[in-house]
């Protein structure tokens, strides 16, 4: 066998070598199907291809909520996405407000497992802002990871269970400044106290209404730590080693929850292009890199 296919087996070989640590089974929710039960990317789907429950409706308090698939209007250039219009009827007994959440929960799958890096993605508009936004504290946008099981399995605000979260509100009447921006927790993980002024990381982007924010959540369970990336086309902001709120790590159970302060008042939200993936290792890299440079230097000498 001559030298040069001899080399040309060692680079294929590095590059089927790198293909397990590399090749992803991403989780996805894209809502091709429609509304339904009969598959897994419907809303509210089945389980399967890595989310281990269908989509559900978590709900504190009382709720006329329309939430269904559309594609007028998309976030992208076209297709389906989750659409969710809320009428707040009735608060919680015991908090001054009401909360809905669309929920979902994913599970190891492929390469993504909840104890390594993983990366989550999606694409976010707030349709209508809730109606007392910037004149109470309760009125809230909460994206969030929890643990907390409670309310038929799990619930729709945001709390010391948490691991990482984004959250906006209509007005901070601790820090003025956060009124109306995305916000990221940045704690340690063994104390969950919230503290507006030293745990609450300000992306300064305003959040408004018919807006589609893009979201790069890149969780690192081993460390306890999560970066952020978030624009809305023209404004970008990204940070690195945030911490968790609570140090147990993702669950996977994911919310996108609006809080409603006053009986009768009124928000709306869309979703589409949920991805979670693993976060390729850097040998793995490495290596595809070095086999593919390989095989081009090999191409480029046989033409010679």
């Amino acid at each position: 066998m001559s030298r040069h296919r001899v080399l040309s087996w060692v680079f294929i070989g590095l590059l089927i070598a790198s293909a397990p640590s590399l090749a992803s089974a991403d989780i996805i929710a894209n809502f091709t199907g429609g509304n339904g039960t009969a598959s897994v990317d419907q809303y509210q789907g089945t389980a399967g291809s890595g989310w281990s429950t269908a989509w559900k409706a978590i709900v504190g308090g009382t709720f006329t909520a329309t939430n269904t698939v559309v594609s007028a209007n998309p976030l992208n250039s076209s297709g389906n996405y989750l659409s969710v219009s809320l009428t707040n009827n009735a608060n919680l007994q015991w908090a001054p407000y009401a909360c809905w959440s669309a929920f979902r929960q994913y599970e190891n799958n492929g390469n993504v497992s909840l104890t390594s890096d993983h990366v989550l993605q999606f694409d976010y508009r707030v349709d209508s802002l809730p109606t007392g936004w910037g004149t109470s504290q309760q009125d809230r946008i909460e994206i969030f990871d929890n643990s907390y099981n409670t309310l038929g399995g799990d619930q729709p605000w945001l709390d010391e269970t948490s691991s990482w979260f984004a959250t906006a509100l209509g007005t901070v009447t601790a820090n003025t400044s956060l009124s109306g921006k995305w916000l990221f927790g940045d704690f340690d993980g063994s104390d969950t106290t919230w503290n507006w002024n030293t745990k609450i990381v300000n992306s300064g982007i305003a959040v408004e209404a018919n807006k589609v924010y893009s979201f790069t959540i890149s969780l690192h369970p081993t460390t306890d730590t999560y970066d952020v990336a978030v624009t809305d086309g023209t404004n970008s902001f990204s940070a690195t080693d945030l911490g968790f709120r609570n140090d147990a790590g993702p669950t996977g159970k994911l919310n996108w929850a609006m809080r409603l302060s006053d009986t009768g008042d009124t928000g709306a939200f869309s979703l589409d292009s949920v991805n979670i993936s693993t976060i390729p290792e850097p040998a793995s890299l490495t290596i595809l890199v070095t086999a593919v440079l390989g095989l081009i230097c090999y191409a480029w000498r046989k033409r010679r």
